[in-house]
């Protein structure tokens, strides 16, 4: 499950389709910090998600499709999405992040350009050198909360 939304993610849920919409998956070394005011992929500073994004051989950013579900026994709904493969990843630096932007290539951005995406969410990963295998970035079951939970009483 997430261990933040950004205040965009907040937004975002509450307005966009998701099942419509592309995600994609970062991943950021241990030196990011989270920042629920952060907006975009790219905002200038420093502190964004682009300035912690690894750079390792093999490495490339992940598609990802959420689906939406209800868990009305223990209260609460969520966004979930199968496990993320980064396959081969060169030796070289580590892991401490998994961050989730929303794709956009028309409409509001209209950008490729990480400036218009909007990051929505990030996970807190154990620290994990790169070491020429796959790094895996397993999502909890839906009674765990899923990707993403939203709105527990609890």
């Amino acid at each position: 499950m997430a261990n933040f939304l950004t205040n965009r993610g907040k937004y975002i849920v509450g307005v966009t389709d998701m099942s419509a919409s592309t995600f994609r998956m970062m991943l950021l070394t241990t030196q990011f910090t989270s920042n629920d005011a952060l907006n975009t992929v790219d905002d200038g500073t420093t502190s964004d998600p682009l300035s912690y994004e690894i750079a390792v051989g093999g490495y490339s950013r992940q598609s990802i499709g959420y689906s939406a579900f209800e868990d009305d026994a223990n209260d609460f709904a969520g966004l979930d999405h199968a496990d993320v493969t980064f396959a081969s990843l060169a030796a070289g630096t580590t892991i401490g992040w998994a961050a989730v932007y929303r794709y956009s290539t028309s409409g509001s951005p209209n950008t490729t350009s990480d400036t218009g995406q909007d990051f929505l969410w990030a996970y807190n990963l154990t620290a994990t050198p790169t070491n020429g295998g796959n790094i895996v970035i397993q999502m909890g079951s839906t009674t765990a909360g899923g990707a993403v939970k939203i709105g527990s009483t609890s």
